[in-house]
């Protein structure tokens, strides 16, 4: 089955298995706990399509369909209105309970000696975390203060996929298991203009010219690397990752590549620093003109296929980074094995030079919950937690025309999450080098925005109770 098929059945219960517990924690007391467990137990069973077996994947789709039905015929209606019907719902349970209890012998049963009951058990009862962090340069700060919640909350993420200025802070919450927030702050102390960013005439090779140059390698290369003082791919982070770019196809570019490279000079900036919004208007317009055809551009997501694992992390956050006339990233090293795999990579997708995850993906939301489905995690049952700090905003109106752009394709991605973040209050888009007193008032204020969804996200990723200590009838 296609996976957007597959999407139009499934999230429908995997959103009413949210508005379940959302209801439940609005009203406590109203759901008993063994009836809410029932309830959830019969959604994540209904919610099965594919089960890892003996002899490989097992599909199951179609043998508990009648039961995915009246799942959906019985419990939906009680939470399509404004006041979720709980007492409903908690009736419902005993005989959700019972149903569910048979539904999973009779699979056991059909498939005895190829599917193991603590696969079956796995899928339905645990729930892992998926992150699918936003680009939008400085606001992305806030995240670090959802990563330092989470880890309080003992909750670790499984899976992260990232754009932009979200990759490159979702690369430091991928590379430990358990998350120190105070790596972060060493790592802002050794951070400066002069290091990240340079103004000169260079080759572009794989990237779309700019006057900034931008250079992770000296400043971030220590806390991705070996320690033989090689780089680390994605198959080194001990939390899976995709990193979204956006590729321009062959023969599509708009305009000139001198174009871009003289679009935002920052040496005419800075003596004239009031020609910030036209310059970035200008800017806004030429991504515009990029995504004013759907042939131009082709949306990426390094990490999904399995063989994009072999690239640097590094350089795939720098291309994910490069925005359109303002910033260029590129490899130029000699001899090189990313020249192999961008080569690939370029061939395959047909493609002249990459630029900004955020233009075509901004929050990969979509590619996150496809990655889950495709089973590569080992388990599809998982939440979607997406956060976004460059939606628009007319306090803010200097960035509303990057804004827009990229709100257009979080619209779209959003669908596939969960539960959605949309910050308020972030660090402004140009503050890249923040001090530590930013970074940690960001931290502050993306703890506090997220701290309202934190008994919502710890309830639907606590394990449900075995099948046998579900409520009878």
């Amino acid at each position: 089955m296609l996976l957007r098929e597959r999407f139009r059945r499934l999230k429908p219960l995997e959103d009413l298995e949210v508005d379940l517990v959302r209801a439940s924690l609005a009203h406590p007391g109203a759901l008993p706990p063994p009836a809410e467990a029932a309830l959830r137990w019969s959604i994540g069973l209904a919610r099965l399509h594919t089960l890892q077996a003996d002899g490989g994947d097992l599909p199951v789709e179609e043998e508990i369909a009648s039961f995915r039905y009246d799942v959906e015929r019985l419990l939906a209606p009680l939470f399509e209105g404004r006041t979720p019907d709980l007492a409903g719902a908690a009736a419902l349970a005993p005989q959700l309970a019972e149903r569910s209890r048979s539904c999973r012998e009779s699979l056991l049963r059909r498939h005895e000696g190829r599917l193991d009951p603590e696969v079956l058990d796995r899928e339905v009862r645990q729930k892992q975390l998926v992150l699918a962090l936003g680009g939008g340069g400085g606001v992305s700060y806030v995240y670090l203060g959802a990563f330092a919640l989470l880890e309080e909350w003992g909750i670790t993420p499984r899976l992260i996929a990232a754009t932009s200025m979200g990759a490159i802070l979702g690369l430091f919450r991928a590379r430990t298991l358990h998350y120190d927030p105070g790596e972060i702050f060493g790592v802002v102390r050794s951070l400066s203009w002069s290091k990240l960013f340079r103004v000169l005439a260079t080759e572009s090779r794989y990237g779309l010219p700019a006057a900034l140059r931008l250079y992770l390698r000296g400043p971030l290369g220590r806390w991705a690397s070996h320690d033989d003082g090689s780089p680390w791919t994605f198959r080194d982070l001990p939390i899976p990752m995709l990193v979204t770019l956006s590729g321009i196809r062959r023969g599509m570019l708009p305009r000139p590549l001198s174009y871009y490279e003289q679009l935002l000079d920052p040496r005419t900036l800075a003596l004239r620093p009031w020609l910030l919004r036209t310059k970035l208007e200008q800017v806004a317009h030429a991504t515009a003109e990029l995504l004013a055809r759907p042939q131009i551009l082709r949306r990426i997501h390094v990490g999904y296929e399995d063989w994009t694992r072999d690239f640097d992390l590094l350089d795939t956050v720098g291309f994910s980074s490069a925005v359109p006339g303002a910033i260029h990233y590129d490899v130029l090293r000699a001899r090189d094995p990313m020249h192999d795999l961008l080569g690939r990579l370029f061939t395959e997708k047909e493609l002249f030079r990459l630029v900004d995850g955020g233009i075509t993906d901004n929050v990969p939301a979509r590619a996150a919950w496809r990655y889950v489905q495709s089973g590569r995690l080992g388990a599809r049952n998982a939440l979607v937690l997406a956060l976004d700090g460059f939606a628009p905003r007319l306090s803010t109106p200097v960035w509303l025309p990057l804004q827009q752009i990229a709100d257009g394709n979080v619209r779209s991605s959003g669908r596939y999450a969960h539960v959605i973040r949309r910050f308020t209050r972030t660090l402004s888009p140009i503050d890249l080098v923040p001090s530590v007193e930013n970074v940690m008032r960001a931290v502050k204020r993306g703890r506090s925005e997220l701290a309202a969804e934190m008994p919502l996200l710890a309830r639907l990723l606590e394990p449900l109770p075995p099948a046998a200590q579900l409520s009878a009838p």
